[in-house]
């Protein structure tokens, strides 16, 4: 006889568990990571910039994002088990889990400061720390706080405690600050130093360790009575230090410094990260284990003890200015110190091209999957014609002192470039030759474009506004009606066209006789827009700011890209795909346009003898087993969709006599990540989570 499971009815809730936008480099993600920490060799969460919460069960091989229902920066996070913790973070942020992250449930303390640091000793008592002396404190897992008196006023940057009693504060202008109480008086301690104190541990209740600015670290070995300077052998800011036992620690910090001792804090050896990003925080689970985190989704993790480390994240980290693709799977983005990346799956997987120039790259433009331009710095211009195996420089005729901004092309022939100082060029070749055009300007040019072999369009600084009907022999001014730089302008025919710079965004409807100002609903000057139709548009700018229209400009709405790196440039495939580049390597991608994907948290709407049951195992790899049971003969469907709330397959799609039922899903050629599968019969709605990790 079959039991039934559904007794009640339930509410249905609904949850919003992922922006619109998703990460494609770095690689599990590029906002900063501002701490991390790990409970064994397995299993550690980092959080950062714009609500970032990721956890790891496989050492940091793989990384899932996980929903904290915030977009405030978290800064640091503590943990007492697998499932209890706590991350805090801007405007008073503090969130909680008790399950190991799977949900994440906002707590308060009634303050609006910035909390910089948190601890718990046990899963009731813990304290934050933050800007204007905050401390408070919890004695029931967070559900109430309660505010302490530090006596200052300066920022606390870091807090650890050894016991219930004995706990550090420590923060701006040197100040350090002790309990022996729990918190229910702090008492000043002196350093000796006016330094920014950026991190604080114990060993136990006398031996301790402070790192700071500028390399300082003190050391005591009497609870904090005395605090001796010690070389760190460098002079780049100090963020983090930890310890896994009294003698073996490590100090992390600016331009990828880490810094190791193994006598207990009294010298300190240099590391080689192999990294330049400023470090923010160091996890240890034993002498040789560890990882490192820090700006733009930086992880590294060592295995011997720091004699090497190796990165866990993309494959740049260089800032990208410009990509372009030819269809929906081939594209190419380019940046910083010559890089230049390819993909022919979507971004699914990018690899590094050797473009043979450390120059920086700031225009890209392919006629097809094989032939393409690149430009930028010192007047470099390079071309491939199999689709970026190998690139060849190409003489463009202009001195190398100027940069090179924008490029379009009509043909595998006809092409433009614009740059520095109202310089244009034109080639009848494919790149051959490049001819200097009059331009009948001295301001900067940074972007070009063109409808057909005749008709375009250039802008730049000052609201200049060039336009072209015979192919760039005679270029026109047109009133932009502004004096802000211009960075980049588009048409979808020979009337229709936009421009985004300093100013915002400007329209035309005939050509650009005219121009008028869009209301977009930000003041900082907007980088790079696109539009594959007169309706669907996206423009981008910094720190990571994605406007979309769909009714050709008339009004631009934010969408959460999920970070605050800036961002340089957009392309879209079509009104559903779209892909955004910029600062420190950050390629971020929509599948539906921008538009967020709901999952309703609490699965069922109710007919008491249906049930869609949790699939086993899970996690899983390459497979798991999902099992449902139908109370009476109806259509059945099944599907699983990505966190974007793309089908990703369809396992039931049928008629179906009562019954149980089991099917195996295979998810061999999918990426590592959460899934949602859906049950739909009749009046009944269940939907559950799955998540695959290779």
């Amino acid at each position: 006889m079959k039991t039934i499971l559904l007794l009640s009815i339930t509410i249905c809730l609904s949850e919003i568990v992922s922006a619109q936008w998703f990460w494609q480099n770095p690689l599990p993600q590029g906002n900063t990571l501002y701490s991390v920490e790990f409970i064994d060799a397995g299993t550690g969460w980092a959080v950062g910039a714009s609500g970032t919460i990721m956890k790891t069960t496989n050492g940091g091989r793989n990384w899932i994002i996980q929903t904290s229902g915030t977009h405030n920066d978290l800064r640091s996070i503590s943990f007492t088990d697998y499932n209890t913790g706590w991350a805090v973070g801007e405007s008073g942020t503090i969130v909680n889990t008790t399950d190991g992250g799977e949900n994440w449930v906002p707590q308060t303390c009634g303050l609006n400061k910035w909390l910089y640091s948190v601890t718990f000793i046990d899963a009731n008592t813990g304290w934050v720390v933050g800007t204007s002396g905050t401390i408070c404190k919890t004695t029931d897992g967070g559900k109430s706080w309660v505010t302490q008196t530090s006596g200052i006023t300066n920022a606390l940057e870091s807090i650890t405690f050894t016991d219930t009693n004995t706990g550090w504060a420590v923060g701006s202008m040197g100040r350090v600050l002790k309990t022996t109480n729990g918190g229910q008086m702090w008492l000043v301690q002196e350093t000796g130093t006016t330094y920014w104190l950026e991190c604080v541990t114990f060993s136990d209740a006398n031996t301790g360790c402070i790192v700071a600015d500028i390399g300082i670290i003190l050391k005591t070995t009497n609870g904090g009575e005395n605090w001796v300077p010690k070389s760190s052998g460098t002079n780049y800011d100090l963020h983090n230090v930890t310890f896994t036992d009294p003698s073996t620690g490590w100090a992390v910090g600016g331009s990828g410094i880490i810094v190791k001792t193994t006598d207990g804090g009294e010298s300190w050896m240099p590391q080689t990260s192999g990294v330049a990003n400023y470090l923010r925080c160091a996890a240890f689970i034993d002498a040789n284990t560890g990882w490192t985190v820090g700006s733009y989704g930086t992880i590294i993790k060592t295995t011997d003890g720091g004699q090497s480390w190796k990165s866990l994240t993309g494959v740049s980290g260089n800032t990208l200015y410009c990509i372009d693709f030819t269809d929906a799977n081939t594209g190419w983005v380019v940046g910083r110190f010559g890089t230049i990346l390819k993909t022919t799956n979507g971004g699914q997987m990018w690899v590094s091209q050797t473009s043979g120039t450390t120059n920086d790259l700031f225009s890209v433009k392919f006629f097809n999957s094989d032939t393409g331009w690149t430009a930028g710095k010192s007047g470099t211009v390079l071309k491939t014609t199999d689709g970026g195996q190998n690139w060849r420089v190409q003489n463009n005729g202009t001195t190398t002192y100027y940069t090179l901004r924008s490029m379009a092309f009509a043909d595998a022939n006809t092409g433009w470039i614009v740059a520095d100082n109202g310089i244009i060029l034109k080639t009848t070749n494919g790149g051959q030759n490049w001819l200097l055009m009059t331009s009948l300007t001295n301001n900067d040019l940074r972007g070009v474009t063109f409808i057909d072999a005749n008709t375009g369009w250039a802008v730049g600084w000052s609201g200049t506004i060039l336009k072209t009907t015979d192919g760039g022999n005679i270029w026109n001014p047109q009133t932009s009606g502004t004096s802000s730089g211009l960075n980049n302008v588009t048409f979808a025919d020979a009337n229709t066209g936009w421009i985004a710079g300093g100013s915002g965004i400007l329209k035309t409807t005939n050509g650009g006789q005219n121009w008028v100002k869009q209301t977009v609903g930000t003041a900082s000057g907007l980088n790079c827009l696109t539009f594959p139709d007169a309706n669907n548009g996206w423009v981008v700018e910094g720190p990571g700011t994605i406007l979309r229209t769909t009714d050709g400009g008339q009004n631009w709405v934010a969408q959460t890209s999920g970070t605050a790196n800036s961002l340089f440039s957009i392309t879209s495939f079509d009104a559903k795909t779209v892909w955004a580049v910029g600062l420190c390597g950050t390629i971020l991608k929509t599948t539906n346009g921008g538009i967020t994907f709901i999952y309703d948290k609490n699965e069922d709407i109710p007919n008491e003898n249906f049930v869609l049951y949790q699939n086993y195992p899970n996690p899983f790899n390459p497979s798991t087993v999902i099992r449902y049971e139908v109370p009476e003969r109806g259509m059945v469907t099944l599907k699983v969709y990505d966190i974007l709330g793309n089908e990703v397959a369809v396992l039931v799609n049928q008629e179906k006599p009562p019954g149980s039922y089991e099917i195996t899903f295979n998810a061999y050629g999918l990426s590592s990540g959460v899934y949602f599968y859906e049950l739909n019969a009749d009046d009944f709605r269940s939907i559950k989570k799955l998540m695959m990790m290779k």
